[in-house]
């Protein structure tokens, strides 16, 4: 894979309306060489990081898009994910995503289906074929599941695009109907009684945020983001002060089930205990 060329402030190609890169750059998978000596302005993107969208290599694939860039399948023995750590404890678990039936057997009629937001077909275990392939599923699956009381023990849900709530290309009041469709699978389903519901986003919806990240490592904390948690068993609303990040929902399963911890990140960050304490359980 090529490495990319950022600009001074260590942006890729970006033609947002906030942002426009001015300075010449390559947009390709990896990030820029180290440069020797002294520290540049943006030393933290400097090495072999994947940046920006990499496609998954294993179908289904992104075929609409001459110049998409596809990564190597991750040996799960030497990378394994959270799935992995799930099923070699014997636990329960599916990734459901929106459009998942049709964009495997006809891939027209759901145009907006996004192969780079599906962790899981990175990885050599979720390849055709596999036994792990079984965990992939569609998102309409997950709604049946949860009415029906017949969850697996751990569910990721990822909406379709359209419903996503992303900025830019999605339809919010789609993603809210599809949001509270999805809540109330589950707390008025046969799941509801032991069932913790998080719901969280990558991006926050705006181009700032008042607030400084707080000192972390080269990626992160960034800009805050909203994360709800939700449950049929707690007794009351709440704001939590407790300072988290995604991988808190990763040590939240891990510490949950008694799994190891996947890096350093997730083994000491604060899993969501004192969220589910401040809803009264």
């Amino acid at each position: 894979m090529r490495p990319s060329v950022i600009d001074d402030f260590g942006m890729p190609v970006s033609s947002y309306p906030l942002y426009r890169t001015e300075s010449k750059v390559s947009d390709f998978e990896m990030t820029r060489a180290c440069p020797g000596g002294a520290p540049s302005s943006y030393d933290a993107a400097c090495g072999d990081w994947v940046v920006n969208t990499a496609q998954p290599s294993s179908p289904p694939y992104n075929t609409t898009n001459a110049n998409a860039r596809f990564m190597p399948l991750i040996d799960d023995d030497v990378y394994p994910n959270i799935g992995d750590r799930l099923s070699d404890a014997g636990i329960s678990w599916a990734w459901y995503a929106g459009g998942w039936d049709q964009v495997n057997s006809d891939p027209s009629k759901v145009p907006q289906f996004q192969f780079h937001h599906q962790p899981f077909l990175y990885f050599e275990d979720y390849a055709p074929g596999t036994p792990g392939r079984a965990h992939l599923r569609d998102s309409e699956e997950f709604v049946a599941a949860a009415k029906a009381g017949a969850l697996p023990t751990v569910s990721f849900v990822k909406p379709y695009a359209s419903e996503n709530e992303h900025p830019g290309y999605a339809s919010e009041p789609l993603g809210s109907a599809n949001l509270v469709e999805l809540v109330r699978a589950v707390v008025e389903g046969g799941s509801a009684g032991n069932t913790l519901v998080v719901v969280t986003y990558d991006e926050f919806g705006g181009q700032w945020d008042h607030v400084s990240p707080p000192t972390g490592d080269a990626w992160g904390p960034g800009t805050r983001i909203p994360a709800m948690v939700i449950g049929r068993s707690l007794t009351r609303s709440g704001v939590d002060h407790t300072r988290y990040d995604t991988t808190s929902i990763l040590a939240t399963i891990e510490r949950s089930f008694g799994l190891e911890p996947l890096g350093t990140r997730d083994a000491s960050v604060n899993d969501l205990a004192a969220a589910v304490a401040a809803g009264g359980r």
